[in-house]
């Protein structure tokens, strides 16, 4: 999951929220918000999670989400 702000000249900040795969850097999901609430977060990780197949993958092979804790 990644997050960085854009800042245009007389619109303000917006920022844009990507989440990708760790070994192939595709992207999965992204997404331009207005803020980065909670709530911002959770509408980009939801299709991202969509996409795979939590439900019917082997434990040991779900997908996990990596962070680097970042503020």
């Amino acid at each position: 999951m990644g997050l960085t702000y854009l800042k245009e000249r007389g619109w303000g900040r917006f920022y844009l929220s990507t989440v990708s795969d760790d070994d192939s850097r595709y992207i999965l999901a992204r997404k331009l918000c207005g803020g980065i609430t909670a709530k911002d977060v959770n509408n980009t990780l939801d299709p991202a999670l969509e996409r795979g197949v939590i439900e019917t993958a082997d434990v040991h092979n779900r997908p996990r989400l990596l962070s680097d804790n970042g503020p």
